[in-house]
């Protein structure tokens, strides 16, 4: 669903919620839950064009929840973050299973190694948290976790629409979403997500 337009060239966007990611009971999650800001597809963010948006839509910031391994040039399962179509950042959950194929990572992408963090939260809601900071820099917190902490993305200012989406396939995931609020341009006011652990914030470390 399209949340919202920045009319006037975004420096700095707040996007806060309660999410719901539910796996099956029986065999793995499939396929993503995403955020994005940027130029969406006319048509909007439906099944056809989040096919190829597991690593982000072509012209703008990307948060992907990227359940399912499609092969060998696929992240998932993992966190990540993209500009612009290209992939800036992989958060690896430690609950499996996690990628089989880390060497795949390109160099300059940001990786972690398993910690735990679960990319689904089970029946209930978790608070998401996403803060893209005035000069690009970026933080995802999810379910009390700072997976993502001041990420450099090379992001300036640009008008887009605020869109929240997911897919699946054969497989399932059961995505919903309360308590949607963003803000665009905000100077320091934007209500935040409450965290709900108190657990040692871990912070992405570059991939060697």
């Amino acid at each position: 669903m399209a949340a919202g337009n920045s009319k006037d060239p975004a420096t700095n966007l707040t996007v806060s919620m309660n999410v719901q990611l539910a796996r099956p009971s029986l065999g793995i999650p499939a396929d993503q839950f995403g955020v994005y800001f940027g130029t969406l597809p006319d048509n909007g963010l439906n099944i056809a064009t989040l096919s190829g948006a597991g690593e982000g839509i072509p012209s703008g910031l990307s948060v992907v929840w990227d359940f399912f391994d499609s092969g060998i040039d696929d992240f998932a399962p993992a966190l990540t973050v993209s500009l612009d179509g290209s992939v800036l950042a992989v958060g690896y959950p430690d609950i499996p299973p996690y990628d089989p194929n880390p060497d795949t990572i390109p160099n300059g992408v940001v990786s972690s190694q398993p910690f735990a963090f679960s990319l689904t939260t089970g029946t209930s809601f978790v608070p998401l948290l996403i803060q893209l900071k005035t000069g690009g820099n970026l933080d995802v917190t999810f379910d009390g976790l700072k997976v993502i902490s001041d990420l450099p993305t090379g992001y300036t200012p640009r008008t887009g629409t605020l869109g929240v989406a997911a897919r699946t396939g054969d497989l399932a995931i059961t995505a919903a979403v309360d308590d949607l609020v963003y803000a665009f341009n905000d100077p320091g006011t934007a209500p935040a997500a409450p965290v709900i652990d108190s657990s040692p914030t871990p912070t992405l470390a570059p991939s060697v």
